[in-house]
């Protein structure tokens, strides 16, 4: 008979092919049966890490959508009647989102509208805490005996130097990607003023401290404590993607996956989460700086735009220069391939989100406005938010083939005794000689 995996002839009660080392699973002159399912207990505990992982920042994520929105909206219909009971004009009956956005922002220098992002940041705050007690008793478990390493390493003065100096040159490529369009086309109301209005103060706090802390704790120390077991590389890289896509809109998206690759890094290195905190609150620090000086009536817009920029191009020449340093050294094998990861609760959640991503960004308006382009006129502007939108899918491109870069392959599989014997005896006393030879 013929082996069906390599068509060689083998003997016709073989229970191995003699060529390949494939087993029989069932006999030739037989019916074929139905197959039976191998379950690899290897693959499920890859897939139960990464479930672990991704799902304390999932369900903050969450905990924002329902908590902190619900408590958003109620503050906001709480100052759409003290605006009406002051006798300005509301639409009777139900109005649409955009008349309501519109009252707010008419209504955003009253004393009262406070109460807006005074709720949100409770609703913030709590969604928060919530999320945080769940998402590190999903991640370590309680029964698991799941033991965290903590402080490997610290890091030098010089290498706290170097890393500062990266993380503001990869911050600063992913804000030019990220704004093309802005920088071309005059924006419309944002979300920042109708949530905080003229209480900048309150947006500060939460952009400066409370993010650094709260972010950098579900998506460095939850996520690679549970996955970098799994493959450093692949946990630098999951967590720095699911940064970017958990931010919801692409001029946000490059500069968090960009300094989310170097956070991790940092992280997996150390594992100690206040490097990453406070490297987050540089950052948010310095985004920050123009709104700071502006609540003093001070404008430094053009010596911030400079001095960001030289941080920048200092960061970019200083990642090429170190580029070999260990600190920025991960192992990037894996005991699965690339195939594997696309079965696996990650990529669905990436998947799915780089979905969301693209549903609530300008990809929409794109498309509306090459239409009406079609047959009215086209701003050639408008053609620039093609940059960030190809940058976001071309990516996403990437990531998936180096998905299939960052594993060492399957293992193999351990060759039964029969396979090798059967192997020897196939051997011929020429072939032998001819060995013998070799070897002399």
């Amino acid at each position: 008979m013929y082996c069906r995996f390599c068509g060689k002839e083998i003997a016709d009660d073989a229970n191995f092919c003699s060529h390949c080392g494939k087993k029989l699973a069932y006999d030739p002159n037989a019916k074929e049966t139905k197959k039976e399912k191998v379950v690899d207990e290897n693959l499920k505990a890859f897939k139960k890490d990464y479930t672990k992982g991704f799902l304390p920042g999932l369900i903050w994520f969450a905990a924002l959508n329902v908590i902190a929105s619900t408590c958003l909206t109620i503050g906001a219909i709480i100052v759409l009647i003290i605006y009406a009971s002051e006798g300005n004009a509301i639409p009777e009956g139900a109005f649409s989102l955009q008349e309501a956005i519109a009252l707010l922002y008419e209504a955003r220098d009253k004393s009262y509208y406070i109460i807006i992002p005074l709720f949100y940041t409770i609703g913030y705050l709590v969604s928060s805490v919530v999320a945080m007690i769940v998402g590190k008793r999903v991640a370590y478990g309680k029964k698991e005996g799941f033991y965290p390493l903590q402080n490997i390493r610290k890091l030098s003065f010089l290498e706290l130097i170097i890393v500062i100096f990266v993380a503001f040159g990869l911050w600063g490529i992913g804000v030019i990607i990220g704004n093309i369009p802005s920088f071309f086309n005059e924006g419309g109301i944002s979300e920042i003023e109708i949530i905080f209005g003229n209480h900048q103060i309150l947006y500060l706090i939460q952009a400066i401290v409370c993010a650094p802390i709260i972010e950098e704790f579900f998506f460095r120390k939850l996520m690679i404590d549970r996955t970098a077991g799994r493959g450093e590389g692949l946990a630098v890289l999951a967590s720095a993607t699911l940064f970017g896509l958990m931010h919801g809109n692409l001029g946000q998206f490059f500069l968090a996956f960009l300094i989310g690759l170097l956070f991790g890094v940092v992280y997996l290195k150390t594992r100690n989460i206040r490097y990453t905190m406070f490297l987050h609150f540089m950052i948010n620090l310095t985004a920050s700086l123009p709104e700071i000086f502006a609540m003093a009536n001070i404008n430094i817009e053009l010596g911030w735009y400079i001095a960001v920029a030289s941080l920048m191009v200092i960061g970019i020449v200083m990642a090429i220069i170190f580029r070999k340093k260990e600190i920025f050294r991960v192992n990037k094998e894996c005991e699965y391939d690339g195939k594997m990861i696309n079965r696996s609760v990650g990529y669905l959640v990436f998947f799915i989100l780089t979905l969301v991503t693209l549903a609530t960004t300008t990809i929409v308006n794109l498309f509306q406005t090459l239409l009406i382009g079609l047959f009215e006129y086209f701003i050639w502007t408008d053609a620039l938010e093609l940059i960030p939108v190809s940058a976001f899918i071309v990516f996403i491109l990437l990531y998936i083939r180096q998905l299939r870069k960052v594993f060492k392959g399957k293992p193999k599989e351990e060759i039964d005794e029969n396979v090798a014997l059967q192997e020897i005896e196939d051997i011929g006393e020429e072939e032998i000689e001819e060995l013998n030879k070799l070897d002399e």
